[in-house]
């Protein structure tokens, strides 16, 4: 499991600062990848993710499903009503 970061560093000059993008293994602790730019946009962002996948072999289509039903569905989860109105209520000690 990932996570990722971006953090503002100082440049060379008053009022310059670049992006450092970092991604973690959480597990391992290890910088699975990380990289530098002068803004933060989206654009360096998916290459460094897309770099990352590459050097840990994890193919484009694993990467990520493109919906959360698609999500549940790869992870075969079933779905779960979420109104309270579905949950019996929780008898209340010492009453009866």
């Amino acid at each position: 499991m990932w996570s990722w970061d971006i953090s503002k560093l100082h440049g060379p000059a008053k009022r310059t600062y670049y992006d450092l993008y970092v991604i973690l293994d959480i597990f391992s602790r290890n910088a699975t990848g990380w990289m530098v730019a002068t803004r933060e946009s989206a654009v360096p962002a998916d290459k460094l993710i897309a770099a990352a996948c590459a050097k840990q072999h994890i193919p484009p289509a694993a990467r990520w499903p493109s919906t959360l039903t698609a999500l549940l569905d790869d992870l075969q989860a079933g779905r779960v009503p979420c109104s309270p109105a579905s949950v019996p209520p929780r008898p209340t000690p010492g009453r009866t």
